[in-house]
């Protein structure tokens, strides 16, 4: 052996090719000694503590997938809805680039600065277009202000304006009109768990992801269903007393003493995860009905349909708002802390005989032209 050589396993030699394929990818010749000096190259081999991918490790476990934590009922939290995007986002985007090299991997978390965020997102932008860079920026934000939550003087490097999508721009406004709830709702017959939870997001309003989630237990014999909050969730509806047309969905859908969901998925004690299988099967029982098919619709085109509903029963904005439960903001949603559970049962039912009116013809309603646009005058003195 030639002297002065480094002997190594063949486990630690490849871990020295990942740490200089790591600082090459930083711009940093791993030949030569740091100047910074070795004990803080020590520190972080030995604890790992301040290394990009050690946050994440522990962002991963005690934010994203809950290890170990009981909710208020002692209960085990469950992981985010999320969890295996999130992992695919930074797995794919942010600790490696698309082609496996180390981006942010070997980095201190500290060292990471607004200039490399941007140089990320250019890159996602690049190779996988706008929507995807700004679900990574989501990530990167998370993380970083969850670890800025977490250690000392640490400064997130994310600040207001960095997406590169407009969020007005993008923002659908797709309802759907009483044909197509007419459609809709005759392909959803049966017991099937997708079709009780498509009719159930017309009848409420709420998230696909909460109908999901409904479990039993959720649900009082009178029909109140408590729905939980998630972390870091903005708005709840939190308490919602269903009208009978939404119990009697419910009331139809099998009962299997594996499952703890309402509207379970393919295995009983799991939630429904394989939406866009489930929907393209949909479609085509519409189009069966109807003879075409609902245009450029998704599910959650009817909790915005459901609050246009509402507003068409006579409901009060604000009382739909809670019923969506969107945040509510300024002073009313500082200070104004009733339930408004009788009120909000009462929108619900006035929802439900609109919906039961158009459900019930024998034939589909016909299509309501859109209202005319306004013609602006440029006679002189017109207003």
């Amino acid at each position: 052996m030639k002297r002065g050589v480094e002997k190594l396993t063949l486990e630690a030699a490849r871990a020295k090719a990942r740490q200089w394929k790591a600082a090459i990818a930083n711009g940093i010749d791993p030949t030569k000694p740091d100047p910074a000096g070795d004990s803080q190259e020590g520190a972080d081999d030995e604890s790992g503590a301040e290394l990009f991918e050690s946050v994440y490790g522990e962002f991963m476990k005690r934010h994203v997938l809950k290890e170990g934590q009981k909710d208020f009922r002692g209960r085990p939290v469950p992981p985010l809805r999320s969890a295996r995007e999130i992992q695919r986002l930074f797995e794919r985007y942010i600790l490696d680039d698309a082609d496996g090299h180390p981006r942010w991997r070997g980095r201190d978390i500290r060292s990471i600065r607004r200039a490399d965020v941007t140089a990320l997102m250019d890159d996602v932008q690049d190779k996988s277009g706008t929507g995807q860079a700004d679900a990574v920026l989501a990530q990167i934000s998370s993380l970083c202000n969850w670890y800025a939550a977490r250690a000392d003087g640490y400064v997130s490097p994310i600040i207001k304006g960095m997406k590169r999508a407009d969020g007005s721009a993008r923002a659908r406004k797709r309802i759907l009109d009483d044909r197509e709830i007419w459609l809709l709702w005759k392909a959803t017959s049966g017991a099937d768990p997708f079709n009780g939870l498509v009719r159930m997001a017309l009848l409420t309003g709420q998230r696909r992801a909460k109908l999901a989630d409904m479990r039993h237990a959720d649900l009082s014999p009178d029909g109140v269903w408590t729905i939980p909050a998630e972390d870091r969730e903005k708005g709840n509806a939190s308490f919602l007393k269903l009208p009978p047309l939404a119990m009697d969905i419910i009331r139809a859908q099998p009962r299997h003493a594996s499952s703890p969901f309402v509207f379970p998925g393919r295995f009983d004690d799991r939630p429904q995860n394989g939406f866009s299988k489930a929907k393209a099967q949909l479609d085509a029982a519409i189009a069966k009905k109807g003879g075409d098919a609902i245009p450029r619709w998704v599910i959650h085109d009817l909790r915005r349909t459901a609050k246009s509903l509402m507003a068409r029963a006579g409901v009060d904005s604000h009382i739909s708002e809670r019923v969506l439960g969107h945040a509510i903001p300024g002073v009313e949603g500082t200070y104004d802390r009733h339930h408004y559970l009788e009120e909000k049962a009462a929108a619900l039912r006035s929802l439900a005989r609109l919906i039961n009116g158009i459900v019930t013809k024998p034939t589909p309603p016909e299509k309501i032209p859109p209202a005319p646009r306004r013609r602006l005058s440029t006679k002189k003195g017109d207003s």
